[in-house]
């Protein structure tokens, strides 16, 4: 007989780690996260525990769509933790580095 899991879909363990923000656009990630505030979660690939950014696996999962090879996802809301697709876009290594310079000119720091 096969195990019990408390979660039947890796998409229901994303969304039951995630709460809305006040706004209700970013979506929180609330289980690990590293000192950087990026959310890690572990999943099994080949039987083996592999660990994962949260963002990356709910951005591939949630949104249908295998991220380009050599692309970074950018989160376009400035919320490291936030795991919305919606707010996650492919961009290369060079433009992300750009943008978080930018951003970080436009709040003054």
């Amino acid at each position: 007989m096969r195990p019990l899991t408390r979660y039947p879909s890796l998409a229901e363990r994303i969304l039951a780690h995630s709460v809305s923000d006040p706004d209700g656009e970013c979506w929180v990630w609330v289980g690990y996260r590293d000192s950087r505030g990026y959310g890690q979660m572990t999943v099994r690939k080949g039987g083996k525990p592999r660990k994962v950014w949260a963002h990356i696996a709910a951005y591939e999962l949630l949104s249908g769509r295998a991220r380009t090879p050599g692309m970074t996802l950018d989160h376009t809301c400035m919320n490291r933790s936030c795991i919305n697709p919606a707010h996650l876009v492919e961009v290369t290594r060079s433009r992300n580095s750009q943008l978080r310079h930018t951003r970080r000119q436009d709040n003054g720091q």
